[in-house]
């Protein structure tokens, strides 16, 4: 039940932006006893199809996307209140949303009552930068793999092949 005191429902944000929920979805394994809503953002999943990615432009703009949340709580009715899990870029989405709400002068939006941001940026600009750093350590490391010298130790192994027992 959407509407329960007691279990109120969980809101799941996805990451991207442009991938669907569908990898959330063991969430319902581990928690049972409420309701869960995934929600595909724009053009994601079972979301109502959106312009291509490229195409997006404005309309996949981070207000846009809060928009579109604070549309979905208001249509489900979650005038009790909700819990709030946001992954990655949908966690970046959840703490718009609740600064947005924070912002709102006498707001009487449904309550969210607890949020979870998992693995959500909270610097894409460094978050960027590190990661490229990091593949290109590793592309130099995938170059190098094959230099002489670079498995040590392997003497002890080499001529080993695996027999049936």
């Amino acid at each position: 039940n959407l509407s329960s005191y007691q279990a109120a429902p969980l809101l799941v944000l996805h990451g991207g932006p442009g991938i669907p929920s569908h990898y959330l979805e063991p969430l319902a394994d581990v928690i049972p006893y409420r309701s869960i809503i995934f929600y595909d953002q724009l053009g994601c999943g079972r979301s109502s199809p959106g312009p291509e990615f490229g195409e997006l432009g404005e309309s996949y703009s981070i207000d846009q996307s809060v928009d579109d949340l604070e549309v979905l709580i208001q249509k489900l009715g979650l005038g009790r209140g909700f819990h709030l899990y946001g992954q990655s870029f949908g966690g970046l989405l959840a703490f718009e949303y609740l600064k947005r709400r924070a912002e709102a002068a006498n707001d009487d939006a449904p309550k969210c009552r607890s949020v979870v941001l998992s693995s959500a940026p909270s610097n894409v600009d460094l978050v960027e930068s590190v990661a490229n750093g990091l593949l290109s350590t590793l592309l130099d490391a995938y170059d190098n793999a094959a230099a002489p010298g670079s498995w040590r130790g392997s003497e002890v192994i080499r001529g080993y092949g695996a027999t049936p027992p």
